[in-house]
């Protein structure tokens, strides 16, 4: 039985109380009879306390004939008290997930099986809503992809906190501002025991400006939390030394690194014949753009237009491109449709827009990526190759400075940071020359590794992952069961 079980039936028994002082004793019995049943469907038949139940419905048929049993029904109301507090001992938390996209699940699904799996937890999903703008305004997105997969769910109009009271709520939605008022941080906060922020991805090291290290660490719907998630030691390190999340984080891992696991040791995904069939023995370029590139009024990225050039006349290699999903809600510049158009008609390439990633990476001999984004931290942890295509050539573009991160920029092949940025008309000499020396000669030449099979970065990144991911033996979830067992032990003496 969880607390708040056993605080409504207290609850209820103080109702009793009152409505037998007034003599509603047809009432009292009523109620006596559904507490009765409610208690043996969650512990099943043959307790003290229900036996003590019948007894004061009992007794209550003869305070309705005789007045004189007032007393007796007073003391049988204690004995019942007693019993709920003694026999109904909670012995159970709720553990409550609040999941948002489909590609963001797999953050959080380690740890739901493994919650799932214990005897003193009781599960709950409710996938929240969010509303994004779009270039038509609020968009509001919500889909049950959960239920397909054989994960049961409740429809989020259908959860009450309040009533609820989950014991720990594990969300990674941090942005209060897209979330309905049911689901922003403070309303949580007044009826959780415990908030657990999971990050929605794994995220680089890497010099980035106060915007980016505030969206790590600085929202209050992180600092609300009673548990942190870190992914490393280095991330509570970099991110949270000297502020209030520091004691609240545990460095155990990111789970999502727990479902890459499972699929590259275990074989845990979704399979595409059609992919396969498409792909056969070529070797395959996973490619990552975020919709900030993609959208009207943005610069194409001058690698993006050669790497689409160099897979379309290379037939030894093969494209999944994975836009970031909220590209397709925004209207695209028209040099980024076209590309797109492209390459969804290319018989060697693939626009990705599966629920998850994950399958995509099994296919993958290598990634590209035009920012360090949490696809580069998922491939590095699975080992792939990784191009970074680490600056934008546009206006007020900040100049990433790898001396500050000097072993993420080691474990991927990226454009020469050596030489300073060109001025900002595409059209220069200056600004053609650095394309071609930084950028396409670089990417050029990591094509060629991929296509033979070479890999420069091996040992690079091989150093990078034992820095960064501590549990790289899908641990990790269970390393959180273990952590949340601990905290609601020493609260509740469960």
């Amino acid at each position: 039985m969880r607390k708040q079980q056993q605080q409504n039936i207290l609850e209820i028994l103080q109702t009793l109380e009152e409505a037998q002082a007034m003599g509603l004793y047809a009432d009292c019995q009523a109620g006596a009879l559904q507490v009765g049943e409610f208690i043996e469907n969650i512990e099943g038949e043959g307790t003290e306390t229900v036996t003590l139940l019948e007894e004061y419905c009992e007794i209550l048929y003869r305070a309705s004939i005789n007045a004189s049993n007032e007393s007796s029904l007073r003391q049988q109301l204690i004995k019942i008290r007693d019993s709920i507090k003694s026999e109904l001992k909670p012995n159970k938390y709720k553990a409550l997930f609040l999941p948002y996209y489909d590609n963001t699940w797999e953050t959080m699904k380690s740890v739901y099986e493994a919650f799932s799996r214990d005897p003193l937890f009781e599960t709950q999903v409710v996938i929240i809503p969010i509303i994004r703008n779009t270039n038509k305004g609020a968009n509001f997105v919500w889909e049950d992809y959960l239920t397909p997969i054989g994960i049961p769910n409740t429809h989020y109009d259908a959860y009450s906190f309040e009533e609820d009271l989950p014991d720990i709520v594990f969300y990674n939605q941090p942005y209060d501002g897209v979330n309905i008022p049911k689901f922003q941080s403070q309303n949580i906060r007044k009826y959780a025991g415990q908030m657990v922020y999971i990050p929605y991805g794994l995220h680089a090291i890497a010099s980035m400006d106060e915007h980016f290290e505030h969206a790590q660490t600085g929202l209050k719907a992180m600092q609300r939390c009673d548990v942190f998630i870190a992914q490393s030691e280095v991330f509570r390190n970099y991110y949270m030394t000297g502020k209030p999340l520091y004691d609240k984080t545990i460095a155990v891992g990111h789970p999502k690194c727990d479902c890459l696991y499972s699929a590259k040791s275990g074989g845990v995904f979704t399979r595409y014949p059609e992919w396969e069939a498409a792909i056969g023995s070529r070797r395959v370029i996973l490619f990552n753009t975020h919709f900030s590139y993609m959208v009207e009024g943005t610069h194409p990225h001058p690698g993006v237009r050669r790497l689409i050039d160099a897979v379309a006349r290379n037939d030894s290699l093969f494209m999944i491109w994975r836009p970031h999903p909220q590209a397709f809600l925004m209207k695209m510049s028209v040099q980024m449709q076209v590309i797109l158009d492209f390459a969804a008609a290319h018989g060697r390439m693939i626009l990705d827009r599966t629920p998850s990633i994950t399958p995509a990476y099994m296919y993958a001999n290598a990634v590209v990526s035009l920012f360090p984004s949490s696809i580069v931290m998922d491939a590095l942890f699975l080992d792939l190759p990784v191009f970074l295509l680490g600056r934008e050539l546009k206006d007020n573009a900040p100049a990433l400075q790898p001396e500050n991160t000097v072993m993420f920029y080691d474990a991927v092949a990226h454009e020469d940071f050596d030489e300073p940025l060109p001025n900002k008309d595409p059209h220069s000499e200056q600004y053609q020359g650095y394309t071609e020396r930084s950028i396409i000669a670089p990417l050029e030449a990591f094509l060629h590794e991929v296509e033979q099979g070479e890999d420069s970065k091996c040992e690079a990144r091989a150093a990078f992952r034992a820095r960064e991911f501590p549990n790289a033996d899908g641990t990790i979830a269970l390393k959180i069961l273990e952590h949340m067992k601990k905290l609601l032990d020493r609260g509740a003496g469960l």
